[in-house]
């Protein structure tokens, strides 16, 4: 029997929740599924739990290199109709896949989304990017480009891939993938494919549970890696408007942007900002990198660092160079001073204002 949904999970040292994932899938509602497992080097016994599920899945071994280059692989074997990708240490509901494909065949959708609830020892219920209830709004059918714009207005957009089931031949004919090589790699894979669909819909259902462990993708302390990812995405995300196929080109690119900047915004990732000048040996900033990853993390998200760098961005993309030399200097200054001590930050800088005009009164 053709399997109607191919389901793909790159697995790399998840031992201890892999055959709950794997379980979740066969227990599945819809019978016409494949799971394609790509153990991506994993060096914790995690290949003899695949291993043990014998021919119920399709399993393929590389040695590690990302998620990113697992997924497109096992998304070039996928025989479905459909594909969803699915994290190696979450699971779904029994009803999720048939539900989903459902909603597709109905409407006619490119993709559809759902929502999803969090769990785990690192769940922070105040943490909004872990709040994954994005749906309601949008059940009726829509065009993903609006549909992100609202997204965005509003505070709702997520890039997970895990929450969405997508059309193989809309991922196919779009030539949409996954960036190899980086962490986050589903952000520029989320953002393409809503900027390039044209009928998507929600279902408000918490089918996806997202499990929150330490050391983990999701919960790890910010790093030099996750900068280099999200700076990656920005780049790759700038370029989406870039063809002359697109009805709006301009907009369909500031989009993307837009996408990138909250995406980076909510990863703590103004490091990614800063990367360059890091590079260049301002030495404030490299020492407080090697000895204190929490403070440098507070240090960098502070939204007058982040303004500054799309300011870079946006001289970049204007190609004045000019304009882009003197902002590269106020933000290699700024972060310096920063990293110092020497400057006070914007509100503080308010505070001291508002506390002189009291006395001055």
């Amino acid at each position: 029997m053709k399997p109607l949904v191919s389901v793909i999970i790159p697995v790399y040292n998840s031992r201890d929740y892999l055959a709950e994932t794997i379980q979740s899938v066969l227990d599945q509602s819809l019978e016409a599924v494949e799971i394609i497992a790509v153990n991506d080097g994993s060096t914790d016994g995690s290949l003899e739990v695949l291993q043990s599920f014998g021919d119920r899945i399709r399993l393929v071994s590389q040695k590690n290199s990302g998620q990113g280059a697992a997924r497109n692989r096992a998304l070039a074997m996928a025989s479905g109709d459909f594909v969803y990708f699915m994290d190696s240490d979450d699971w779904i509901d029994r009803n999720t896949l048939e539900s989903c494909v459902a909603r597709c065949l109905k409407d006619n959708l490119d993709f559809v989304f759902f929502d999803a609830v969090s769990f785990g020892a690192e769940y922070d219920k105040t943490a909004s990017w872990f709040d994954y209830h994005r749906a309601e709004p949008y059940t009726r059918v829509i065009q993903g480009r609006i549909a992100m714009e609202d997204m965005l207005k509003r505070g709702l957009y997520r890039c997970s891939v895990c929450m969405c089931l997508y059309r193989k031949d809309f991922i196919t004919k779009n030539k949409i993938f996954f960036p190899e090589g980086i962490v986050h790699e589903d952000e520029f894979f989320s953002a393409a494919a809503y900027l390039k669909a044209d009928r998507i819909a929600g279902i408000p259902e918490e089918f996806y549970h997202r499990r929150l462990r330490g050391n983990s993708v999701m919960t790890r302390t910010f790093s030099e890696r996750n900068a280099q990812g999200n700076l990656t995405t920005l780049k790759l995300c700038e370029g989406l408007g870039d063809t002359k196929e697109e009805k709006d080109p301009v907009r369909q690119a500031d989009l993307a942007k837009q996408a990138a900047a909250q995406l980076v915004s909510q990863r703590r990732a103004t490091y990614a900002a800063c990367r360059e000048i890091i590079e260049n040996g301002t030495e404030g900033l490299s020492a407080m990198f090697r000895d204190n990853q929490e403070g440098l993390g507070a240090f960098l998200n502070r939204t007058e660092l982040t303004t500054l760098y799309y300011e870079v961005k946006q001289a970049e993309l204007s190609d004045n160079k000019e304009r882009l030399a003197q902002l590269n200097e106020k933000l290699k200054k700024r972060c310096e001073d920063l990293a110092t001590g020497n400057a006070m930050t914007r509100e503080d800088k308010a505070k001291q204002v508002k506390h002189q005009t009291r006395r001055g009164r």
